[in-house]
């Protein structure tokens, strides 16, 4: 009888999906980059909530400076991926949103994640249910 390989740890089934993460964000323009990664979800996130951000806020959640984010905000604009407006309120701020283009590239990265976060849950809550039924025999 052929006995069944031990669940993988929690650990491992983490490491994989990370791996999935960094492996996936390669296939996309706007995520390949580690700053334009940042920028690019936080864009989404800001928008998400209603509440555009702004170059001093990217600065801050990102930690480069507000020069970098300018730079990189504008070669994002460039690619078609943000778009930036003037604040009615302070013409001085700069506000960026995500486009279309970049909606559409982050659902399509979100999505190949599927079956990568499903594996992970499910080893995960295998090594759980093997690490109890142990501690119950």
């Amino acid at each position: 009888m052929m006995e069944k390989p031990a669940p993988q740890n929690t650990f491992h089934a983490t490491t994989e999906l990370l791996l999935a993460i960094r492996s996936g964000r390669s296939r996309y323009k706007s995520l390949s980059n580690e700053i334009h990664y940042e920028i690019a979800w936080f864009a989404e996130e800001a928008d998400l909530k209603g509440c555009p951000i702004d170059l001093s806020g990217l600065a801050h959640v990102t930690g480069h400076s507000r020069n970098t984010i300018n730079k990189q905000v504008k070669f994002l604009e460039d690619l078609g991926y943000l778009k930036t407006c003037a604040d009615n309120l302070d013409s001085r701020r700069k506000l960026i949103y995500p486009t279309p283009k970049l909606k559409q590239e982050l659902k399509e990265f979100a999505e190949s994640l599927s079956s990568a976060i499903t594996k992970t849950s499910y080893k995960i809550q295998q090594s759980a249910w093997s690490k109890w039924a142990k501690n119950t025999k």
